[in-house]
């Protein structure tokens, strides 16, 4: 216990007290006083309450927005957004007053019952405590009292605590296994941010987000997991979680993925969908898994391990590399070893849950004054948006890092923004040309608005008459077209909507930007993981790059594509975010989605950085070294390749209308530079070059225009041609990896050919040639392997290719030839003499050789129409009859596709579909009526596998009652006038059709009395 002296010797000692009515979860502390000497006169004033102290106290102030977009809000909190994380939060209340303050009154939450927390006396002041620990929002009430009972006017300050990370469940997983075929959906983890205590729930800070995963320890993108991906056994996959707090928490789910014969077909399923496999081998696929099921149902362990043997060589032909070869083949490895004998070795399976730090917190920074250098090398002016508008978090340290550059560097840095006055630059920096041209360039940090640059802004010079305005837009582009230049860092592409030169100078415009969840990042609600791929690593604003970078950060869309317009330099990969986790995609921009660029631009340079919502970014060496040397190079201070298609035609436009360039000269250079962006845009970039070096070619001539002309064009044109032989040296070449070969087959059996490729978003299209014939599409036939299954022998000599393309090119494989050759089988049918339609029936086929039974496919036939195709096993073939087989005799061929060097053979059988016989019901509405009424009949007539169509009558004894009536799925509903006094049995005639026999109901009675 310390001691003081004099008049506040009245309070000493400390002690804890527990408030009436309130939580458990909530402790308070109080200061507990002894009598001292009397106090001065009170002069009847209240206490000057100071606003409360919260601790702990984050020794960082951390970004906490801006209070209605005009005052910083930094907050102390130990959290993310005023957040704290702490056991407890501890209030320290303070006053003054011309006697003594007795007590503070707390009220912490509405509603909730006062508490008197006593005043101690320290140097004139009195304070008093106050401890939270639930986890909850609270908003709470103060106030002071003094010895006379006077109350100072009451103040809030809301403390916010959660310190409990989200928890999360797999509720697709059971016993800890996950199969094959399982889809993202249904075993989704799912997160929550619900905390109990003390029987109370408090819903948490909210925004519950999955901010990093592994599977098997290896970082993924934040996409839902593909368990095809995954080979059959143990895995883990770890996700760390976190709310919008900061607290954090790191769920690993150890799993077995498993596959069964069901998990095999829905994977072959899954990629005909997908179109990784076509449909007619994703049957021969489906087929010979179903026999291979079959068989190890029966025991009939031999034939099931042909089957899966077949399966295996036929997925990898017919499946490309990646996760569709690899699932099918590995699932069928692994059941083969089943059948084999071989039992999986047990998993250890569960959830275990560890801490992983708290998320970083956003520093609160400024903009700082002027950058002044003695002898600058150059001069920038940065600016952010104005008042109103949309405030990017991201602006202070973005403002903050170009300033420590210019420090480093030599080069001069001015600030305007409104929200750092005293630093910025007085008045109006686009007020007039002279303002703007002491800066070498420009750069616009998220300066969203429509009225960022306006026609008639009041002036800011108080000499001047308030009515005179200045045209900003007029004066920007002036500064412009005299070589200054522009940096347009993220929101600065969301600005000046209306203004069409604008949009140019920065060569995008912001449509949208998907969405995402408060956790993922607390101050980039938006903010997504995507993969950023450097495009052009030849500026050195991107050589520092490596080709791909993963990236958190807001991902804008745009209302037309960049790249028709600037030299693109970085792009997105949205197969790296779409369909990802914590988000929407809302629309988005496909296979191209430019995200940073640069032009040369109406006689200055605009550079464009779309990324950096994140602040993270400022703070990132790669992007401030990329933010420099954007600046530097619009500046004037260095070169950089940022020539685009447009402005190469342009200078040819403009050197002949001004004489330096002959008119043929000129058509015929932009005709090369047309072709070439037409290639480019398509991302044929052979051509693009080809094309592109012809116009350069052109201007080699010495007779194609002045030497001043020329000395403009040709270095232009030599960029041109750098541009676009970079894109072609580091794009990925179309080549064939492997080729089809030649295959010689039976009738009936077939032949597999495949071929492998390499490129970007290849396509296939198999092509066939009969001998003599010409070459021709097969149709449908556009994945890695086609399956031909030769009919005759007229095939015997047909050769089969493939085409491969890309956005650019198309390459033809080498010919393959089929050889189909003959080996005698006999095929007979034990044949069902009669079916009925509707009902599924059987035809059982037995195939043989001069070896034995034999194995392989055997099909019905009516006609050219297939009705089915199975294996035969053990020289048996049980091949099922459509239930909608038409009534009627139907001649059928039974054929065998051959195998094991046996041909092909094939027997007729004859099956007669008898009429299905129905079910017809009727029913009343109602039994006894008076006369006149009217009583709904309605009758039902059913059959099996069918609903049966065809028209019903109504009768009343043997007369019948109205019309036909043609039925409407499978029923219909009479109306009977109840004429005559007496007892009608009624029933309904169902005339029969083409499938159906005729029926007629029952007999409903009803009787009908005098009204």
């Amino acid at each position: 216990m310390s001691t003081t002296s004099g008049a506040t010797r009245r309070r000493a000692g400390r002690t804890a007290l527990v408030g009436a009515g309130l939580s458990g979860a909530v402790a308070i502390s109080m200061i507990v006083t002894t009598a001292g000497p009397a106090s001065a006169a009170d002069s009847g004033a209240p206490p000057t309450l100071s606003d409360v102290r919260r601790s702990p106290v984050s020794p960082v102030p951390a970004y906490n927005g801006i209070l209605a977009n005009t005052t910083w809000t930094p907050s102390t909190a130990t959290g993310l957004r005023d957040w704290f994380t702490d056991p407890k939060v501890t209030l320290t209340f303070s006053a003054t007053d011309d006697t003594d303050v007795a007590k503070f009154v707390v009220t912490p939450g509405t509603g909730a019952t006062p508490v008197e927390v006593p005043a101690t006396a320290a140097g004139g002041t009195w304070t008093g405590s106050y401890e939270l620990t639930a986890e909850q929002s609270t908003t709470v009430t103060y106030t002071a009292v003094d010895t006379a009972g006077n109350a100072s006017p009451a103040k809030t300050t809301l403390v916010k605590i959660d310190r409990t990370p989200p928890s999360v469940t797999w509720p697709g997983v059971v016993g800890g296994k996950i199969a094959h075929s399982a889809t993202y959906a249904s075993v989704r983890p799912a997160l929550t941010d619900v905390t109990t205590a003390g029987g109370t729930s408090f819903n948490g800070s909210g925004g519950p987000a999955i901010r990093l995963q592994w599977v098997d320890g290896k970082p993924t993108d934040l996409v839902p997991l593909d368990v095809a991906s995954l080979p059959v056994g143990a895995h883990t996959w770890a996700i760390v979680v976190g709310d919008a707090a900061g607290n954090q928490a790191k769920h690993t789910l150890s799993f077995e993925v498993t596959t069964s014969y069901a998990d095999v077909k829905a994977l072959v399923a899954r990629f005909v969908t997908e179109g990784r496999i076509s449909a007619a081998n994703g049957a021969d696929l489906t087929g010979l898994v179903d026999t291979a099921a079959s068989a190890a149902g029966l025991g009939s362990t031999q034939a099931a391990v042909a089957a899966l043997e077949d399966f295996a060589a036929r997925a990898k032909q017919y499946a490309p590399r990646g996760v569709a070869r690899q699932s099918l083949t590995g699932d069928a490895a692994h059941l083969l070893a089943t059948l084999g004998g071989r039992a999986d070795q047990p998993v250890a399976t569960g959830v275990t849950v560890e801490a992983y730090g708290p998320a970083q917190r956003m520093p609160q920074v400024y903009a700082g004054p002027s950058v002044v250098n003695p002898d600058p090398d150059f001069k920038v002016l940065v600016f952010a948006n104005r008042v109103g508008g949309f405030r990017h978090q991201h602006i202070p340290a973005t403002m903050k890092f170009i300033q420590e550059q210019g420090q480093r560097l030599n080069f001069d840095v001015d600030v305007w923004d409104y929200m750092a006055p005293a630093e910025s630059v007085p008045g109006n920096p686009f007020e007039s040309l002279a303002n703007l041209e002491q800066y070498d360039a420009l750069v616009a940090v998220s300066s969203v608005g429509n009225s960022q640059f306006t026609t008639n802004r009041p002036t800011f010079d108080p000499t001047d008459d308030p009515s005179v305005t200045v045209d900003e837009q007029a004066i920007l582009k002036q500064y412009v077209n005299n070589g200054g230049g522009f940096v347009a860092i993220h929101g600065a592409t969301d600005s000046m909507h209306g203004w069409d030169w604008y949009k140019e100078l920065v060569g995008g415009e912001f449509d949208n930007h998907s969405s995402s969840n408060n956790g993922t990042q607390h101050n980039c609600e938006a903010c997504r993981w995507t993969e950023v791929v450097t495009e052009d690593g030849t500026n050195p604003s991107t050589d520092h790059f490596p080709r791909s970078i993963r990236v958190l950060d807001e991902l804008y869309n745009w209302v037309a594509l960049p790249r028709e317009k600037v030299h693109v330099l970085q792009t997105l990969t949205e197969a790296s975010y779409v369909g990802g986790l914590n988000s929407a995609d809302g629309r988005t921009e496909g296979a191209d989605h430019p995200i940073s660029w640069c032009r040369n631009f109406d006689g200055g340079r605009s550079y464009t950085q779309a990324l950096m919502h994140n602040y993270e970014l400022s703070e990132d060496p790669r992007f401030q070294e990329q933010i420099l040397q954007a600046i530097r190079w619009t500046a004037g201070e260095t070169e950089a390749n940022c020539v685009t298609h447009g402005e190469v035609q342009g200078l040819v436009t403009a050197q002949q209308t001004g004489g330096g360039v002959p008119a043929q000269v000129a058509t015929a250079v932009n005709a090369q530079v047309t072709g070439s962006y037409t290639a480019y845009l398509a991302k044929d970039y052979a051509t693009a070059l080809t094309r592109a070096q012809e116009a350069a070619r052109l201007l080699e001539n010495g007779s194609a225009g002045s030497a001043a002309a020329l000395g403009v064009l040709r270095p232009k044109a030599a960029e041109l041609v750098a541009w676009m032989r970079m894109l072609d040296t580091t794009s990925p070449r179309l080549r064939f990896l492997a080729e089809p070969q030649d295959a010689v087959t039976t009738v009936g059996s077939d032949a597999v050919f495949s071929v492998e490729a390499a490129g970007t978003d290849v396509t296939y299209q198999w092509q066939r040639q009969a001998p003599g014939g010409a070459w021709g599409d097969v149709a449908g036939e556009t994945t890695v392997a086609l399956r031909v299954v030769p009919n005759g022998l007229g095939q015997d000599g047909t050769r089969y290719r493939v085409q491969i393309a890309d956005a650019g090119t198309e390459l033809y494989s080498r010919p393959a030839a089929l050889t189909v050759t003959t080996a005698q089988t006999a095929v007979s049918v034990q044949q069902p003499a009669v079916a009925t339609y509707g009902v599924a029936g059987e035809v059982v086929a037995k195939v043989s050789s001069a070896s034995g039974a034999a194995s392989g496919a055997v099909s019905l036939f009516e006609g050219s129409t297939l009705l089915g195709t199975v294996q035969a096993v053990d020289g048996t073939a049980r091949l099922a009859l459509p239930a909608t087989l038409a009534v009627g005799s139907h001649a059928l061929t039974v054929r065998y596709a051959g195998g094991d060097g046996v041909a092909a053979a094939q027997a007729a059988t004859t099956v007669t579909v008898k009429k299905a016989t129905p079910s017809v019901s009727a029913k009343a509405s109602k039994k006894k009526v008076r006369k006149g009424a009217k009583v709904k009949v309605t009758v039902a007539v059913s059959a099996t596998g069918f609903v049966p169509t065809g028209t019903v009558r109504l009768y009343d004894g043997k007369k019948a009652v109205g019309g036909t009536a043609t039925l409407e799925n499978g029923a219909w509903t009479f109306t009977f006038e109840a004429k005559k006094v007496g007892k009608h049995k009624l029933s309904v005639r169902y005339a029969g059709s083409a499938t159906t026999e005729e029926a007629t109901s029952a007999t409903v009675v009803v009787k009908v009395r005098k009204k």
